[in-house]
């Protein structure tokens, strides 16, 4: 064992040290030391849980004040002691009760109301003392049994944590997992409803009684015999089981020469299996599936996956008939399994395991698939103890938070309703005028197709005194729309040029007209005539040719804005011009693609010479590098016999080949 200064450490160097030279801690193999200074650190029952408006979160300056208080009760106290007994008074208790209905009563108000029941307990005669004092007790009772149900329902931390003031200070924490206390640790109800002392002394003294000195090896721990303490851990899922049995004593495993010695687990028996019985891609076991509602499956691979299902079943239960021995002294058992599979544990003939079974565990915390080596590290996650380093006040405000998760959530506000959205009113219109709407639109739609027939026969069918000028000024709700005056504008937007000289010549329709009022950002067909707004050059024609025929009718210039008018001779000449222009055009075309076919024409021949030139000059190389010795002037006698026209050659290159021929003729005569 380790020898320690029995001072309070409160040095981070000291602590350090002390937290080194122990090593990884196992709860079962503590230092001695350590343990004799353990205190459990229990967080608060149910029974201290406060209201949720007295519940406020430690703040700096109530860290620096060395007062103690209740916050449930909104009392002071000198000292830790007088906390503590106030915390077991009745008025304490009183107060948790009715925190939940109203506000803490203050003690003379609590002593005043238990000398009104003790009165009333003496002997009271009045019927309606007597029956005001059982309403009240009534009151009490389903009080108290509404906190046994809270109490039973509050769950608590996996964990359960030491401090060790003696040794190490107040900051420095110890966690252990309550699972793997047998007797503290209830399944059903981890909350025990028991004194706070009661409490510290329990786990205290089961913790002790846990103890054991870690042996030199694995042999020496079986050979313990009745007094070895095992556990039982068995995983299923997805088809993999794994089970192991293993011993809470450790071995020491030594690691080297001037190495302390390390804590190694010793396994008893361990075994796993595998089956294909979840369903590829989906999840799950065929059997849940079979069991969804949707019928069985009757495939290959469903068949296939029902059988290993029940083999894998049939083999861990045999498996746990082989270890009913150590299954029979096994401290602790964890299983680990899905609803659907812990069935494979219990519920069957010769069944070893029952839920009622005291021992029974789960993991408190997530494990991947079952093998060997996830059960190890389960195992060394259990003995593992947890070390932690938090201030007294960070242990305050910890506490504070704990009991204000315990308190029912506040109701969510009501979530604002969203406006409904108003569809907009439409303004009720006159049948008449809404018939007179609809006749404008039909007109609208054959002035801007062209529909020539259609407007005389609808003019001439409508023409009745009470009826506008269809072919005149448009109507308001049309003008605003498309920011013209008149339907001649419409006509000379739409480019149909049948329509506007039908309106002109025919209808008389005022080309001057105009809006009369300019909008600020809006378009300039606002100020703009009708020839203005023409499309094209056909219907900016008719305009021309009608002032030409009828001068008289308006202010064609000025007020039309009609340039200049387009009489027959004009017209004439303008279509004589234009022919004029476009056989001008034709001609250079003409002549521009003549041009241009020559200039293709050369090109090609010239590529295709510098090819020819090309070939000969490769012959010409290969015939010379094939040849040794004297050779022919004016190259091999197969390439002079050819006329030149056919060797391809220039003019310039014929004549000098023929100077050479006669040359070659001269001297051969000479010869002879």
């Amino acid at each position: 064992m380790h020898s320690l200064d029995p001072s309070p450490a409160s040095d981070i160097d000291h602590v350090n040290q002390q937290l080194q030279a122990w090593g990884k801690l196992n709860p079962f193999c503590l230092p001695q030391p350590l343990l004799e200074a353990l205190t459990p650190r229990l967080r608060p029952l149910a029974s201290q849980l406060p209201s949720r408006d007295a519940l406020k979160l430690t703040t700096e300056d109530d860290v620096e004040s060395p007062g103690f208080g209740c916050l449930v009760c909104e009392a002071s106290f000198d000292e830790p002691n007088a906390q503590r007994a106030h915390f077991r008074s009745d008025w304490h208790r009183y107060n948790l009760k009715r925190g939940r209905r109203g506000g803490p009563l203050k003690e003379p108000e609590f002593f005043a109301i238990i000398d009104a029941l003790e009165d009333s307990l003496s002997g009271s005669e009045d019927e309606s003392d007597s029956s005001s004092d059982e309403d009240e007790h009534k009151k009490l009772e389903q009080e108290e049994e509404q906190e046994n149900i809270v109490t039973s329902m509050q769950q608590r931390s996996p964990l359960v944590w030491f401090t060790a003031p003696a040794v190490l200070g107040e900051e420095v924490q110890f966690g252990i997992y309550r699972c793997i206390l047998p007797r503290s640790f209830n399944s059903r109800h981890m909350v025990v409803e028991q004194d706070e002392d009661q409490e510290r002394i329990g786990v205290l003294e089961e913790l002790s009684g846990l103890q054991c000195a870690p042996a030199s090896s694995s042999k020496a721990v079986v050979e313990d015999g009745r007094s070895m303490r095992t556990w039982t851990m068995l995983m299923v899922s997805g088809g993999h089981f794994a089970g192991m049995v293993v011993s809470t004593r450790p071995e020491l495993r030594h690691v080297g020469k001037g190495k302390a010695p390390e804590q190694e687990m010793v396994i008893l028996e361990h075994k796993t299996f595998h089956r294909y019985t979840t369903r590829r891609k989906q999840g799950g076991g065929q059997a849940a599936h079979d069991t969804g509602g949707k019928g069985m499956a009757k495939s290959a691979g469903a068949n296939l996956r029902r059988y290993n299902e029940q083999a894998l079943t049939e083999e861990i239960r045999a498996l746990l008939a082989s270890w009913s021995e150590a299954l029979r002294s096994s401290e602790l058992i964890f299983i680990r399994a899905s609803k659907a599979n812990s069935k494979i544990f219990f519920n069957y003939d010769q069944a070893l395991l029952f839920r009622t079974d005291p021992r029974l565990r789960t993991l408190p915390f997530p494990t991947r698939r079952p093998t060997l080596n996830e059960l190890k590290r389960s195992f060394q996650e259990l003995t593992r103890v947890q070390i932690t380093r938090l201030t007294k006040q960070e242990l305050e405000a910890a506490d504070e938070l704990y009991l204000a998760s315990l308190l029912p959530p506040k109701p969510a506000p009501p979530k604002p309703q969203p406006a409904k959205k108003v569809a907009p009113v439409k303004p009720q219109v006159d049948p008449a005028e809404q018939r007179l709407q609809d006749r404008w639109e039909r007109v609208m739609d054959m002035v801007q197709k062209g529909r020539l027939g259609a407007l005389q026969d609808f003019v001439a069918k409508h023409a009745e005194a009470n009826n506008p000028d269809w072919t005149g000024l448009l109507p308001a709700f049309l003008a605003e729309r498309m920011h013209v005056a008149s339907v001649l504008h419409v006509a000379a937007m739409a480019e149909q040029a049948d329509v506007v000289e039908w309106l002109l010549v025919e209808r008389r329709c005022d080309p001057t007209s105009v809006l009369a009022q300019e909008v600020e950002g809006g378009p300039r067909t606002r100020t703009m005539t009708a020839y203005e707004v023409a499309g094209g050059r056909g219907t900016r024609n008719v305009f021309r040719r009608v002032m030409a025929g009828h001068p008289e009718w308006c202010d064609w210039v000025g007020a039309a804005r009609v340039p200049s008018g387009l009489t027959e001779e004009l017209e004439a000449q303008q279509s004589a011009k234009g022919k004029d222009r476009k056989q001008r055009l034709k001609e250079k075309l003409r002549e521009r693609d003549k041009a241009r076919e020559e200039a293709e024409a050369r090109e090609k021949e010239q590529a295709e010479l510098k090819e020819r030139e090309e070939e000969q000059r490769k012959r010409t190389t290969e015939t010379s590098a094939g040849k040794r010795g004297p050779q022919r002037l004016g190259g091999p006698a197969a390439v002079l016999s050819k006329p030149p026209e056919a060797l391809g050659l220039t003019p310039e290159q014929r004549a000098r080949l023929e100077r050479e021929r006669r040359a070659r003729a001269a001297e051969a005569r000479m010869k002879t």
